[in-house]
């Protein structure tokens, strides 16, 4: 648990350090349901109490990878149960998109 400590206590300071986040923010997460954006929504979550942030999470389905990008979608739409945040999601068909241009 120590480790893990000491990541969010770097995050923290790294982004006050550099002017990244200030207190009440309003911060909308894009989370593609892989691990990098995973992890940074998470956070983004445990310091939300200390800058006193509003929190929100956007998800895009690209429907590039077909069912897998369905199961992302869903993945995402969990997490923000889970961590009781409002979420966005969006549909685009992007292979339509770059067969049309």
């Amino acid at each position: 648990m120590k480790h893990v400590f000491h990541i969010i206590q770097e995050f923290q300071n790294y982004s006050a350090e550099h002017h990244l986040i200030q207190p009440e923010d309003r911060i909308l997460a894009a989370v593609s349901g892989g691990v990098d954006s995973v992890v940074l929504f998470d956070l983004l979550f445990k310091i939300k109490a200390e800058f006193n942030l509003s929190l929100k999470m956007i998800h895009l389905n690209h429907l590039i990878r077909g069912e897998e990008s369905n199961r992302d979608a869903a993945f995402v739409r969990e997490l923000a149960r889970k961590y009781e945040v409002e979420a966005i999601f969006e549909k685009r068909d992007a292979p339509d998109y770059r067969r049309r241009n």
